[in-house]
């Protein structure tokens, strides 16, 4: 009785060794598949605040663009109450003609500045919006690369076992 036990137990013995390998390189990919899965987590993260900043940006350049476009409104409003004027003061006296001219000049100035901070900012928009949907066609690969990497690792090990 005592050699057939002891023969029980050498018989399983690489069988045991052999499965405990195996549970070893699982490990160490499940532990590979950990850090790379953190670094993927790592730079999410660092993608996800870089898109907060554009959307913040974008959220800013609204606010600027909208006060800019009230501005403009403005300023048309006032081009054409002076326009009117303008024509008003002509007819009645030439002498106040270079005065109201000079207001109406620097009201078109004021609002082709506006006008140019508008595009510069519309401009500046859309570079943002490239920008962010350049990060989250980024953010879908790395997370379509992360689970089929996953997905391949998570196979492996099932197979192995």
């Amino acid at each position: 009785f005592f050699f057939s036990s002891r023969r029980r137990h050498t018989r399983f013995l690489p069988v045991s060794w052999a499965r405990r390998c195996v549970q070893e390189t699982d490990i160490d990919k499940l532990r590979q598949v950990e850090d790379e899965n953190n670094h993927q987590k790592e730079k999410v993260k660092t993608l996800e605040a870089s898109l907060q900043e554009c959307l913040d940006q974008k959220q800013n350049i609204s606010v600027e663009l909208s006060k800019l476009r009230e501005e403009l409104s403005s300023n048309q409003v006032q081009l054409q109450v002076l326009q009117e004027s303008y024509n008003q003061l002509k007819e009645e006296n030439e002498q106040t003609k270079a005065k109201y001219q000079q207001s109406y000049n620097e009201i078109l100035q004021e609002n082709l500045k506006t006008k140019k901070q508008i595009e510069e900012k519309e401009k500046q928009m859309n570079e943002n919006q490239d920008f962010f949907d350049s990060k989250v066609d980024e953010l879908n690969s790395i997370i379509e690369k992360n689970v089929n990497e996953n997905y391949e690792l998570v196979s492996q090990i099932q197979q192995n076992n």
